[in-house]
């Protein structure tokens, strides 16, 4: 090439790249966002603007969006239906985004609802109303029925019998099942033709299979399809549901499908306030199967679009959801957070699409390269998560109230009517990571931080590799059905094979898996629910750094699956009535690497610290701790009951490991006590006065620091640290003295150091006084107290005004309310002759004769405090300040239970943006709004968190 053409060569790529960065930069710049409004829009108009907004979902369906577009839905507004199907995508970094405004985060988020109201109430007879979905205002809103009702924001529980106080968990019990077709109940009701109901029933401790009733004789009932009951349907559970005459209760109601008429049993009077969940068969030419569908139906899937800050709520089928099929593609980069599913019948996030056009690799996905966070998913009915997904991060997300039994309507659990579906055990699952192609799903992905709690079957359900279960919360799991667990991981034999391998379950906190068995047959009926459930050929499972407690049957199980245990607190596991506990391990080819630096601590005589069906389940153990104060032989291996000394003996494990050195009778209070962190932030936990000493011996007193998802296990001495209460506020003039009152608990003679640096020793009688002579108006504190067995807790405080010969006034002089009472001081002139004084807060007395003052934090609006003194030498003194109330309660703004300055930092960094719910009311950050807070410095006592718990008892 010669130097010319070079030249040229370079400038044309010159032109090229720049014309490549204008395009790049004018797709960026070109991104539109339309606005929706259901209560300021109309579909006619452009929808650019927060003027223009359009006001339907199916204006939206309408639109052909790009790269860096964005629909925001406004806040506070509703939008009944259809479902919002998004087949347009983004592109990395630049995604479709569906969001909020005129704030992107508010809590009035849009709500997306596929209810509507219904209304035409009648008397059908009694007390049981009758409304016709084909006429009146119902007319088109139900052309293929409903499937859920509501009133207000109480979901109505759909009819059944037998009610659910009638025992049992309202299941009644088959007598007998002269065929696989028939089951035959004694206390059945024969004055009803029970054709059309649907029975739901308990055929092992993790399944609720449906089935049709299609006759009715006597005492049987004659079902659609044969049951699949563990040994036969006889002693198992059922109820019915889906009839007219199960209608006996407030609140139940039945849907007639034939005559499209919905009933409902109201002693109140016509219902008000009603809705249902239409059932949505088709929208657009598409099968939709929930609100928020993310892909086109048979076509393509989506990719880089974020949906953000919607309330997707009381959907027949699922919340957010992708169609049933894709043609080839799978989702990718998809971004799901802050939003709220609730009140679903099906599943609350479904990340399920069948490829169907690939060939030998067609099959489930559930895409890649997903973000889901900060959501908060309740009260489904079938299952919480479903997700065929890999390499992709589910964060910070709440998924609770999951298959509840209360909640269930005629298709109850999801589980179908017919026999194809054999146990349906995974329906109920808060969280279920499925496997199809082991190539292409249930691998890579990561769960933190996400708090799961009472879920129907097991909290998050593994049948995939490589996945990191780390940092969560799990609370009352398996609260529908038994023999499941906070986590389970199910794989597939031989071991060596199994797709599910190396998975990493570490610090989480799971605390009460239930394993409900209400309306198991005898032998089955003892609760059944693990902590950690590693079951069926799960290969190379870390178990580390987790607490697990409350579990009925065992806190850890390994059943023929391989992995190591180690840093993990299992503590009272066993709460039911069978004779499992902490660590149990059984069956070939179960083998653990390594048990080491793990508590096991039982706290009932049934309760075992290790279960072992052979000694060669575990290949290396070493500094545990063994505890069961209850029963020394709290070890099971190989059949029979060990101590810890057999155990030791045994195996050769154990050198450096401990057992308990204190022993108590059945019956006995318990001693051991487990502090537990839940939550993402540490937290500081009050001891309350209580000596404890920990497993190794040495004494715990006042306070502990406690790690984010961590715990520590102490033992009760039953005897109380040292404390100190302060108190004496007064008024006096200068040269005067005062008396300070200081209450002691513990045993003496007691020490206290005091704020002003005043230290004493040798205190010998409670209460305890100490003189102060302060020039200046002082508050005292305690900095600390101790007794003959160590440092305690203080508390209280007085403060000790000095008067002065200055008229009477009150300070500060005008205060904004803040996360404690707003107090006010009142300078009272030394040369008065006090006799008396008064608080008023707008004319009306708030207190009489107590300085200083703290106003209760109830006020309703802004307003003058006035404080009138009477004196016998100068008449009445008055004086005035000013409280400044906020229309919205604003307050501490970064939530730390203070007020200080960095509130108002918070505020002003804020300034001008848009944000629903300011004090002032006009969904902007000014300069008004800046004066409601209150930057005293004040702060609450510090509260326990929410996330933090303390276990004693032994249930």
């Amino acid at each position: 090439m010669t130097m010319s053409g070079s030249r040229r060569f370079l400038a044309l790529g010159r032109r090229l790249l720049v014309l490549a960065i204008f395009a790049l930069f004018s797709g960026f710049v070109s991104a539109a966002t339309y606005y929706v409004s259901s209560s300021a829009g109309n579909d006619n108009n452009n929808g650019t603007s927060d003027q223009t907004p359009f006001a339907s979902i199916t204006r939206v369906n309408q639109l052909s969006l790009a790269p860096g577009d964005r629909v925001l839905f406004r806040c506070g507004d509703t939008f009944r239906g259809p479902a919002l199907v998004l087949t347009d995508s983004g592109a990395s970094g630049n995604p479709i985004t569906i969001g909020s405004y005129p704030d992107t985060g508010c809590a009035d988020q849009p709500l997306l609802s596929g209810a509507f109201p219904v209304s035409g109430w009648s008397v059908f007879s009694g007390n049981i109303y009758v409304a016709d979905l084909n006429s009146g205002g119902n007319s088109g809103l139900f052309p293929n029925g409903l499937n859920q009702l509501f009133e207000g924001d109480a979901r109505l529980p759909f009819g059944r019998w037998p009610n659910r106080d009638a025992g049992d968990g309202g299941f009644s019990t088959v007598d007998q099942a002269p065929s696989g077709t028939q089951i035959t109940d004694n206390q059945l009701p024969t004055n009803v033709n029970w054709t059309g109901a649907i029975a739901h029933i308990k055929a092992i401790r993790w399944s609720i299979t449906n089935r049709e009733v299609v006759g009715h004789s006597g005492t049987t009932l004659q079902l659609g399809t044969a049951t699949d009951c563990y040994q036969g349907c006889q002693d198992w559970g059922y109820w019915l549901s889906n009839h007219l005459a199960t209608l006996d209760s407030e609140g139940e109601w039945y849907y007639d499908a034939s005559a499209n008429r919905v009933y409902l049993y109201s002693a109140g009077g016509s219902p008000q306030g009603i809705e249902g969940s239409a059932v949505m068969e088709s929208q657009g030419g598409s099968i939709d199967w929930g609100l928020v569908v993310l892909g086109d139906h048979l076509r393509g899937s989506l990719s880089y679009v974020t949906v953000d800050n919607l309330h997707v709520t009381r959907s027949f089928e699922h919340g957010i959801t992708t169609p049933t099929n894709s043609e080839t593609q799978e989702p990718q980069g998809l971004i799901l957070r802050n939003n709220t599913v609730s009140d679903c019948d099906g599943i609350g996030l479904n990340l399920a699409v069948w490829a169907w056009n690939l060939g030998g690799n067609s099959g489930w996905r559930g895409g890649t390269n997903l973000t889901v966070e900060n959501n908060t998913i309740t009260r489904i009915n079938h299952m919480g998560i479903n997700l065929y997904s890999r390499d992709s991060l589910f964060r910070g997300n709440h998924v609770s109230d999951i298959a509840l039994i209360d909640n269930l309507g005629a298709s109850g659990m999801g589980c179908g009517l017919t026999g194809s579906q054999g146990f349906c055990t995974e329906f109920g699952d808060g969280v279920r990571i499925k496997l199809d192609n082991p190539t292409f799903t249930a691998f890579g992905n990561t769960f933190e931080h996400n708090r799961i709690e009472r879920t129907g079957y097991c909290g998050i359900d593994i049948f995939g590799r490589e996945n990191i279960i780390r940092e969560n919360l799990f609370l009352e799991t398996c609260y529908s059905k038994g023999d499941c667990g906070a986590v389970r991981t199910f794989g597939q034999s031989p071991i060596q094979s199994s797709p599910v391998a190396d998975l990493e379950i570490r610090n989480n906190v799971i605390l009460d898996t239930l394993g409900n068995t209400d309306g198991c047959r005898a032998f089955f009926d003892p609760p059944f629910g693990i902590g950690l459930y590693i079951d069926f050929f799960s290969r190379n499972v870390l178990v580390d750094g987790n607490t697990v407690a409350g579990s009925t049957i065992d806190g850890v199980l390994f059943q023929n699956s391989s992995g190591s245990v180690s840093n993990n607190t299992l503590f009272n596991n066993n709460t039911g009535t069978m004779e499992r506990g902490q660590l149990y391990l059984e069956h070939g080819p179960t083998q653990l690497t390594q048990v080491v630096d793990n508590i096991f601590y039982g706290q009932n005589e049934r309760a075992r610290t290790i279960s072992t069906d052979s000694f060669s389940r575990v290949l290396a153990s070493d500094r545990n701790a063994f505890f069961n104060p209850y029963n020394d032989r709290h070890i099971l291996g190989e059949f029979a009951t060990r101590t810890f000394q057999d155990w030791r003996n045994q195996t050769g494990f154990d050198s450096n490991s401990i057992t308990n050195d204190f022993n108590l009778s059945p019956g006995d209070e318990p001693l051991g006590t487990l502090f537990v962190n839940g939550g993402n932030q540490a937290e500081s936990v009050d001891l309350e006065g209580v000596i404890y000493r920990n497993l190794q011996g040495e004494p715990v007193t006042g306070s502990l620091q406690l790690a984010p998802y961590s715990s520590i296990v102490l033992i009760d001495t039953g005897e109380s640290a040292p404390g100190a209460v302060l108190s004496g506020d007064t008024t006096i003039c200068a040269a005067e003295s005062a008396l300070l009152t200081v209450d002691l608990e513990g045993v003496g003679p007691w020490s206290l150091v005091w704020s002003d640096g005043a230290s004493e020793q040798n205190i010998n009688a409670t209460p305890h006084a100490r003189t102060v002579n302060p020039s200046q108006t002082t508050t005292y504190t305690l900095t600390s107290v101790s007794d003959s067995r160590g440092a305690g807790g203080v508390s209280g405080s007085a403060t000790v005004i000095v008067g002065t010969a200055d008229p009477l006034s009150i300070s500060p002089l005008w205060l904004a309310a803040g996360v404690l009472p707003p107090r006010f001081t009142a300078a009272i002139p030394c040369s008065a002759d006090v006799s008396g004084l008064t608080w008023q807060y707008n004319g009306q007395t708030v207190a009489t004769d107590t300085n200083p003052f703290d106003m209760m934090d109830n006020q309703a609006g802004a307003g003058t405090l006035t404080i009138g003194v009477t004196t016998t030498n100068m008449g009445t003194l008055n004086a005035e300040a000013f409280l400044l109330v906020a229309p919205t309660p604003w307050r501490d703004r970064n939530g730390d239970g203070c007020n200080t300055s960095a509130d108002l930092h918070l505020a002003a960094s804020q300034w001008g943006s848009d944000l629903s719910g300011d004090p002032s009311g006009n969904g902007r950050v000014d300069v008004l709004d800046l004066l409601y807070i209150n930057t005293s410095g004040d702060c609450n006592t510090p509260r326990k968190s929410d996330t933090v718990f303390i276990r004693t008892a032994s249930r």
